[in-house]
């Protein structure tokens, strides 16, 4: 019992560790230019040069975010795309000085 409760605090450890790191790599790949936000609400590789390392993660992030978008259209009866769009509006809005985002016209702007 003391053996699963020590590894059990020790996976909760790891992950709460690698909670910062995943938000660092984000952060960082924002304001390097290799990803930016969509007004459709997920992340997209701003060039195609970021490499697959940047591709997989905002691949892992947007499936995160579909699944949390999932959960509130459905608990308000409105459409998928109805809270993307809005969740997209915002995560535009709040991007920093520098950072990349996509218009609804598909090009990119350097906020």
């Amino acid at each position: 019992m003391q053996r699963l409760i020590r590894t059990l605090g020790i996976c909760a450890t790891l992950y709460l560790f690698a909670l910062p790191a995943m938000g660092d790599s984000l952060e960082d790949a924002k304001a390097a230019g290799k990803l930016g936000e969509g007004v459709d609400g997920y992340l997209h590789v701003v060039n195609s040069a970021a490499g697959a390392e940047m591709a997989a993660l905002a691949s892992s992030i947007n499936e995160k975010r579909k699944e949390k978008y999932q959960g509130i259209a459905t608990k308000q009866g409105i459409p998928l795309n109805a809270v993307e769009t809005q969740a997209g509006t915002k995560l535009v809005d709040r991007a920093s000085a520098g950072q990349y985002v996509m218009t609804s016209n598909g090009e990119w702007t350097k906020k």
